[in-house]
């Protein structure tokens, strides 16, 4: 046997892993976007495993680059929890998008703990697909994104943390953290800070808003606005302007006059 027979078969073993082969028995779920799954090394979202979205504000695409796996998650068992966002969901929208919005439940919190808790017993209860958590501010929350981490392994579910963008300059226990910067005509860049197993610094533009497109930015001289067919019955004519002094003289003289007994009025 050759030297590089050996060497070819050495390399087809099962137990031996070459740089460019990826390595991973964890299940995923496909994001979707063939662009985005091309530069995540795990194909697509993690399952069992906390991924981070980095928004400069809310609105900028983050629940339109989960649809397709909401949409997904949603035709099969488990609930999709929306815990603490920042705005309620529109069902007409979900619907449209194909989301059935009998398995969506938003939870209410007051406060960061209570989010988390709310959260972390969702992910644990093994009844739901997919948590959405929106937590508020700038602060690093590293407990809390442990504590996620923790409930995501534990309930094998689909996990999201929705922050802040200046999160980055944090470290995180989360498996995937990607940044959304909103672009021209509908336009998103996604940028991946973080993935296990692959390069970071990646960066793709999706068309996540992409009816944006449609939208223009006319003066306002060109806005539409209501024009009545005629004048309006209230509408101050010259002889109603040239009575008002009169009227006006009038009623001064009635409420000067002491000896009047009549209560003042304008005609």
């Amino acid at each position: 046997m050759s030297k590089k027979a050996s060497i070819n078969q050495i390399l087809k073993h099962p137990t031996v892993w070459q740089g460019r082969q990826r390595l991973s028995s964890q299940p995923v779920c496909s994001t979707g976007y063939e662009a985005l799954d091309q530069q995540l090394y795990e194909g697509g979202w993690p399952q069992g495993a906390l991924s981070e979205l980095l928004l400069p504000a809310p609105g900028v695409g983050e629940l339109r680059i989960l649809t397709p796996l909401l949409k997904r998650l949603s035709q099969s068992s488990g609930y999709i929890v929306l815990v603490n966002p920042p705005f309620i969901p529109y069902p007409p929208a979900l619907r449209q998008q194909g989301i059935q919005i009998e398995k969506v439940l938003v939870v209410r919190s007051e406060t960061v703990a209570t989010t988390v808790w709310s959260a972390y017993q969702a992910l644990v209860s093994k009844s739901c697909a997919a948590v959405l958590t929106w937590l508020p501010g700038r602060a690093p929350y590293r407990s809390e994104v442990r504590k996620l981490t923790l409930g995501a392994r534990e309930g094998a579910a689909w996990a999201f943390l929705l922050r802040d963008e200046s999160a980055h300059l944090h470290a995180s226990n989360a498996q995937l953290r990607l940044r959304l910067t909103p672009l021209p005509q509908g336009a998103t860049q996604i940028a991946i800070i973080k993935q296990r197993g692959g390069w970071q610094g990646r960066q793709v533009v999706l068309p996540l808003l992409s009816e944006q497109r449609a939208w223009t930015a006319l003066p306002a001289a060109y806005w539409p606005c209501y024009q009545p067919s005629k004048p309006a019955d209230t509408m101050l004519t010259p002889a109603l302007a040239n009575a008002i002094p009169r009227a006006i003289d009038k009623w001064l003289q009635q409420v000067s006059t002491p000896t009047s007994t009549t209560p003042p009025s304008i005609h």
